[in-house]
């Protein structure tokens, strides 16, 4: 049975045929239309199936993912494209925009505070590298990716390239849980009793340590250089990988040379206890 056919079947509240004709015409990239009560049905069971079902079964939160109105509630748009040169100065930017195809209050909140948070980041980029290259030679590139946009959660990637005296990488993630309507920081994925911060950090400290050895990575630790890496923050940059693995992320510099990038530690699920 197609994992369609199972999710209709769970589900039980939505003609099966209409629903397979309307993926056969999204398929195709043609215009659906259903009667309103049938929209007033998959709307009801898509809040309902998209807190129960997904954790039940990997293969029913795909087939989720696949439904017209069930899963992506955003999608994102380009806002702000714009291609600027000035003296020795180049600015190349793409700034996104976050829209709810879900007729949810919730949602249209989360969507414009995180569209808010995302165009004062950028704009600061966007400033700050025009203030530091008054009249010297450089160049700025802002783009964005959407990482994740399942059923549970929608991330996007900001990320920016500045080229001065020298190169330099700048990262951050936005992320929503779908499910609570909620932006997310790292500290938010914990309760409040965990103790995260020193665990994760003890991790990374030990990575960086073989990746030093293994490698040839460099890293500065607290506690060997006098200098470096000593904790994260409360609210590290993070994201989740196609695995599901945490991955904490770091500034350029923070704790390494810059030629190492932004550099990133998978973090296994082992040493921590998620609250989703």
């Amino acid at each position: 049975m197609k994992k369609e056919e199972k999710l209709f079947e769970m589900i039980g509240l939505i003609d099966e045929n209409i629903l397979k004709e309307t993926l056969e015409m999204e398929n195709k990239n043609k215009v659906v239309k259903l009667p309103k009560k049938i929209i007033k049905i998959v709307a009801s069971v898509a809040v309902i199936a998209s807190i129960i079902l997904p954790n039940t079964s990997s293969s029913i939160a795909n087939a989720m993912s696949e439904i017209p109105l069930i899963g992506k509630y955003f999608e994102v748009v380009t806002i702000r494209n714009f291609n600027e040169t000035k003296g020795n100065n180049t600015i190349n930017v793409e700034v996104p925009s976050i829209n709810t195809t879900d007729m949810n209050d919730n949602k249209e909140e989360v969507a414009s505070n995180l569209n808010k948070s995302v165009e004062e980041y950028t704009n600061d980029i966007i400033e700050n590298f025009k203030e530091n290259t008054k009249g010297d030679l450089g160049s700025l590139d802002l783009s964005y990716e959407v990482i994740h946009n399942t059923n549970k959660w929608f991330t996007l990637k900001i990320f920016a390239t500045e080229i001065q005296a020298s190169g330099h990488e700048i990262v951050k993630y936005y992320h929503i849980n779908k499910i609570t309507d909620k932006i997310v920081n790292l500290s938010d994925i914990f309760s409040n009793d965990s103790d995260y911060i020193s665990k994760i950090s003890s991790y990374i400290k030990e990575q960086m340590q073989i990746r030093i050895k293994e490698n040839d990575e460099s890293f500065f630790i607290m506690e060997i250089d006098g200098e470096g890496f000593s904790t994260i923050d409360k609210n590290q940059n993070f994201y989740f990988d196609e695995n599901g693995n945490l991955i904490i992320v770091f500034d350029e510099y923070a704790v390494a040379p810059g030629y190492m990038g932004t550099p990133e530690f998978i973090i296994p699920t082992k040493i921590i206890d998620y609250k989703f």
